[in-house]
């Protein structure tokens, strides 16, 4: 096979072109999600019977949980699988008309197929229980396919549009239809996801549209969809899903992680009292508050060897949650500064709860000796009273 052969824009393509006497015309199937894909045998074998040449492709059973995982990664795998099975068939076929039948996740499939392979070209694409979106660009791939896409809708066909609903990169085109150019969509009132995989469908729908283009009507006065499938189109479960777990997750934030942007408030006497560091500690070992008349006393001891180093007791200041609240019952953070000839510190502290109280330091040194600045928040518990 040479470029020109692969060149989707060549008329002589061996996968495409009008029926000649004597050419092989080769129909691959591809089957969905959940299917050990039995009814690929029936359709086999009404297919044979009418003088086309069956191929099937297999990618193995998806489970609905890999149909539904929004990263693509499993999908890709199956599409990954059905490729190599065309390349193989076309490569043993190599002046045969190639078309394609596709249900349900195998549409998906085929236009992913298109989309990313330009030599992924086919005579006839019939479509059925499609869950292929209705925006997907077969303008762009319009000289991989002879015209028109078929599209079988089925109007009590639920799972294309619950496909839509509830996980990303599926549409609806099985049970809405397209509606777009290059792409013939073909009504069937009453018909769900399976009904077109039967003999007799195959025989009435699909060989003459194989053979020669012919479309066979479908019903001519398409029924509404049902209330459920108006509900899923306005109210997308996936949409729903995502706010929902965003609420849970922000409700988890502000209670365990994001304490700091919305802090539990304490009284001034929920902090008095000593404070005491784990003891592999290597900044603070330990901390005392206390009142000593309006004001408050803050007390700070280093881890040293081979004792700890003592600090002076400095005054500390109480920042209420907000303007409104009075300081002393609602303590948002006590924060405090210590000048030394070598250093600047300020010390802030926060009850994370009645028994635990983190502390942080921001040290800048003044002496040039050339130590970076340095920040770090500390943990203590409450010493026993």
């Amino acid at each position: 096979m040479t470029e020109a052969d692969l060149d989707p824009t060549n008329a002589t393509h061996p996968a495409v072109g009008a029926n000649v006497p004597g050419r092989d015309h080769v129909v691959i199937l591809v089957h969905g999600i959940r299917d050990y894909a039995l009814w690929q045998d029936a359709i086999r074998t009404e297919l044979e019977s009418e003088g086309f040449k069956v191929e099937l492709s297999n990618y193995e059973r998806l489970n609905l949980v890999e149909f539904l995982e929004p990263s693509t990664i499993l999908r890709r795998r199956a599409i990954a699988e059905v490729w190599e099975d065309i390349k193989t068939i076309r490569q043993n076929n190599r002046n045969a008309l190639i078309s394609v039948i596709a249900h349900s996740f195998g549409t998906y499939v085929i236009a992913r197929l298109m989309q990313k392979n330009f030599d992924a070209v086919f005579h006839r694409v019939i479509f059925c229980g499609s869950v292929v979106r209705y925006r997907f660009p077969f303008k762009k791939l319009q000289n991989q396919f002879t015209q028109p896409i078929l599209n079988e809708v089925g109007t009590r066909d639920i799972w294309p549009a619950i496909a839509e609903s509830v996980t990303i990169g599926y549409g609806s085109a099985g049970t809405y239809g397209f509606r777009k150019p290059l792409i013939r969509d073909r009504w069937h009132n009453g018909a769900h996801h399976g009904y077109f995989l039967e003999p007799t469908f195959c025989k009435t729908y699909w060989v003459p549209f194989l053979r020669d283009g012919k479309l066979t009507p479908g019903s001519k006065k398409p029924e509404p969809p049902s209330p459920l499938l108006v509900l899923l189109s306005i109210f997308k479960l996936k949409y729903i899903l995502v706010a929902v777990a965003l609420y849970f997750t922000v409700g988890w934030g502000e209670k365990y992680c994001c304490s700091w942007q919305h802090p539990k408030t304490f009284s001034v006497t929920d902090y008095l009292g000593s404070w005491r560091n784990k003891p592999d500690a290597r900044g603070i070992s330990r901390v005392t508050l206390r009142e000593d008349g309006a004001d408050l006393k803050l007390k700070v001891w280093g881890v040293c060897v081979p004792t700890d180093c003592e600090m002076e007791e400095i005054k500390a200041a109480v920042y209420g949650k907000d303007v409104q609240s009075r300081a002393q019952a609602n303590v948002s953070t006590i924060e405090a500064d210590h000048k030394a000839s070598w250093s600047e510190a300020h010390f802030t502290l926060r009850l994370i709860d009645s028994d635990t109280l983190s502390v942080g330091t921001r040290t800048h040194f003044t002496d040039d000796s050339g130590r970076s600045d340095y920040q770090v928040t500390e943990t203590l518990r409450r010493s026993p009273r």
